[in-house]
C-alpha cells in the first residue's frame, strides 16, 4: 500500500512538473512564429482576413440554407402524401429536415459525398426536374460561387501582405536609421553610411532595395532632395519605400518632367555658349 502511495505520488509530482515544461514549449513556439518572417506573415494574414473568411461563409450558409428549405418542403410533402412508399428512408436520410439538408449539400459541394448519393433520390422518388435544379445549383456554387469566395478570400489576403510587408519595411527603415545615425542628430551623413556598411543590417536592406552597398554615394544623392548633403529620416523612408518595387505611372512622369527641364536647361545654355562664340568670331 505505501508502495503504492509512493507510486502515486511521484507521478503526480511528474504532471506537475510536466504541466510548466508544456508552457514553456508553447512560449518557445510563439517566439518561433515571431523570428520566422514567411510563417508570421502568414499567420497575420489568415488573422486579418477573418473579417472576409466569415463573410462568405454567411454568403455560402445563406445560398445552402434557401436550397435546403426549398428541398426539404419538395421531399417531406412526398413522404407525407406517401407514408408506405419506397423511397422514404433515403429521403429521410438525405432530406429529412432542413439541418440534413444543409448538411447534405454541403457535403456534396465541398466533396464529402457523391452528388448522385444526393441527386438520386429526389430524381426517382420527387421530381426529375427538382433533381435537374438541385444539379444546377451545385454546378453553379462549385464552379460560380466558391471561386468568387476564394478569390476574395487570395485578394484580400494579398492586401493584407503588402500592407503587412510596407509596415515591417517602415520598422526597418527606423531602426536601421536610429543605427546609422551615429551622432544622434536626426540626420545622416555620406560618411555616416559608409560606416555601416559593412555590418549585416545594413547590407540586408541594401539588399532588400536592390542596392549594392558599394553605391552607397549614388543612393545618398538620389534620397537628399534637398541637395543637403545629410538626409533626414522621412527622405529616408519615403526613398526606401520608392526603391522598393517597380515604378509607378506618377514616377514615370517625374522622371520624363526632369528629363525635359534638363533638356530645356540644357539648350539654353548651348544657346548662350553660341552667343559668345559668335561674339568672339
Amino acid at each position: 500500500m505505501q508502495c503504492l502511495q509512493v507510486r502515486q505520488h511521484l507521478i503526480n509530482q511528474g504532471l506537475h512538473f510536466k504541466r510548466p515544461c508544456c508552457v514553456l514549449e508553447v512560449l518557445r513556439l510563439v517566439r518561433a512564429v515571431r523570428y520566422a518572417g514567411d510563417l508570421q506573415l502568414i499567420v497575420s494574414c489568415l488573422i486579418l482576413s477573418l473579417r472576409t473568411f466569415l463573410w462568405s461563409v454567411l454568403l455560402l450558409v445563406m445560398t445552402i440554407y434557401v436550397m435546403a428549405i426549398y428541398i426539404t418542403q419538395a421531399c417531406n410533402i412526398r413522404r407525407f402524401e406517401n407514408p408506405d412508399a419506397d423511397g422514404n428512408d433515403l429521403l429521410q436520410k438525405w432530406w429529412g429536415d432542413i439541418f440534413i439538408s444543409m448538411l447534405s449539400v454541403f457535403q456534396a459541394l465541398s466533396g464529402g459525398v457523391d452528388w448522385n448519393d444526393v441527386y438520386q433520390p429526389v430524381f426517382k422518388y420527387v421530381s426529375p426536374a427538382l433533381a435537374v435544379f438541385l444539379v444546377v445549383y451545385l454546378a453553379f456554387c462549385y464552379m460560380a460561387l466558391l471561386n468568387v469566395i476564394t478569390g476574395t478570400f487570395v485578394e484580400t489576403v494579398g492586401r493584407q501582405a503588402s500592407e503587412l510587408k510596407i509596415r515591417t519595411q517602415i520598422l526597418q527603415a527606423r531602426r536601421l536609421f536610429q543605427q546609422i545615425d551615429e551622432d544622434h542628430s536626426g540626420f545622416i551623413s555620406l560618411s555616416e553610411i559608409q560606416n555601416q556598411t559593412a555590418t549585416a543590417a545594413v547590407v540586408d536592406f541594401f539588399e532588400s532595395v536592390d542596392v549594392d552597398p558599394s553605391e552607397a554615394q549614388y543612393l545618398l544623392e538620389v534620397l537628399d532632395m534637398d541637395g543637403s548633403g545629410t538626409i533626414n529620416f522621412e527622405e529616408f523612408l519615403r526613398g526606401t519605400l520608392r526603391l522598393n518595387g517597380s515604378a509607378r505611372a506618377a514616377d514615370l512622369l517625374l522622371v520624363a518632367r526632369e528629363m525635359k527641364r534638363f533638356f530645356v536647361h540644357t539648350a539654353a545654355e548651348m544657346d548662350v555658349i553660341k552667343s559668345h562664340v559668335y561674339v568672339v568670331a
